[in-house]
């Protein structure tokens, strides 16, 4: 039995009892069919305090979870060398500054480079995890790209993302969300800024389980 009596986040708080397995931490469907004897407003208080204890978003966002101004942190992740390899077999960059450290001081750079493709992969990828991609239909387009500054295999990325704009579309089951990325290494400094629309599902008639 899982006792969630008390918000961290400064959401209403919740005075229920419910039983949480494990397996509803690592399937966010498993999470919402467990909770599904509560009213909604208790659900997606419950969902939301889940997700808080376990320091990551399992639950999937719909369109419904995003609001313009809304800010969104990822947990870090370390860049290895092997799966820099790995990409650069992947993707056909085998270029000397991406494959050693020889070749990266011969174009001024100290060591190592990991390449801007996988960076920005990384990214999406941390985003991912944290829930926000779950319930998207399709990735519209990317702008303002920008590399600022080098990452090499062992430094650490998360990112922050802003919500800029959110916008139902034609189709009712449709959303419009627009993004704003920023990948931090671990001294705080940001390694690549961009934009990204992606059109996401929305939630269903009595399915609101998010909203309080």
């Amino acid at each position: 039995m899982l006792d969630l009596r008390r918000q961290h986040d400064g959401s209403p708080a919740v005075n229920a009892m419910l039983p949480v397995t494990a397996a509803c931490f690592r399937d966010g469907v498993q999470v919402r069919q467990s909770l599904s004897l509560v009213d909604h407003a208790r659900r997606g208080a419950l969902l939301r305090v889940v997700c808080f204890y376990q320091r990551e978003y399992f639950t999937s966002m719909y369109f419904e979870d995003f609001h313009t101004g809304q800010h969104i942190r990822t947990e870090a992740r370390t860049v290895t060398a092997g799966e820099l390899d790995a990409f650069l077999d992947l993707a056909g960059l085998h270029l000397p500054m991406f494959l050693h450290d020889e070749g990266a001081r011969e174009v001024g750079h100290p060591r190592r480079l990991v390449t801007g493709p996988m960076i920005l992969a990384v990214a999406l990828g941390l985003a991912r995890a944290h829930g926000c991609f779950d319930q998207v239909v399709a990735a519209l387009e990317f702008n303002h790209v920008r590399f600022l500054r080098a990452v090499h295999p062992g430094d650490s990325l998360r990112v922050a993302i802003t919500v800029l704009e959110t916008r139902p579309t034609r189709d009712p089951d449709r959303g419009l969300v627009r993004l704003d990325f920023n990948a931090l290494n671990q001294e705080g400094a940001t390694v690549l800024a961009m934009q990204g629309s992606y059109l996401f599902r929305r939630l269903g008639a009595g399915q609101a389980v998010h909203d309080i």
